[in-house]
């Protein structure tokens, strides 16, 4: 399909100059009409082949695409396969996070905390809660610990057994909401009140 224009205006351009007309005006029109031949050729092969490439973007999907040009022309990456990686990935974890609904803490430390800090605690819960079942397991706990480091005063050496076995009031093996949400409110003041 996309070879056929070519061959049209070619196929003119050969009736043009094998024309043995004596008259120059027969030649002219001649030329003229191969011309047009040619163009109306292109045209028709060229609206075809738009036709054939043009793609129907969800709407959903355009916003996607165009926040996230935005962040490229903005960060310039290096490396535009591993930002992209890195950026849909956050994206989806923003997007988990926001549908994910945690039940109110029973923590009466917690419920004296500000507003902000309170979701700080939700908001590291929701994120390395990656299957949403309102517990941090044990791997959770390791990726948790390597992303933020020394949590509750411990140094980076405490590894994740331990910490867990801290944080886990109940024994099951898992950090619940209510076991985290506590033990962070009960961290957070023991630290305000050190200072």
């Amino acid at each position: 399909m996309l070879h056929s224009a070519p061959t049209a205006c070619l196929a003119a351009l050969a009736s043009v100059s094998s024309s043995t007309s004596a008259g120059g005006a027969t030649l002219f029109a001649s030329s003229a009409a191969a011309t047009t031949s040619a163009r109306t050729a292109f045209a028709s092969t060229a609206a075809t082949d738009a036709a054939a490439m043009q793609i129907n973007v969800p709407a959903e999907l355009q916003h996607v695409l165009r926040d996230f040009t935005k962040a490229m022309l903005r960060d310039t990456p290096d490396d535009i396969l591993m930002y992209s990686r890195d950026y849909f990935n956050e994206k989806a974890s923003q997007n988990r996070m926001a549908k994910y609904k945690l039940p109110p803490s029973s923590s009466k430390p917690f419920q004296e905390l500000p507003a902000h800090m309170k979701q700080q605690i939700e908001d590291v819960f929701k994120r390395y809660d990656v299957d949403c079942d309102m517990s941090i397991t044990i791997v959770e706990l390791r990726t948790l610990m390597n992303d933020l480091g020394g949590l509750f005063g411990f140094s980076e050496d405490v590894d994740a057994g331990t910490l867990m076995a801290l944080l886990d009031s109940d024994g099951n093996a898992e950090i619940s909401w209510q076991e985290w949400s506590h033990a962070c409110a009960v961290w957070l003041a023991d630290m305000n009140d050190g200072q």
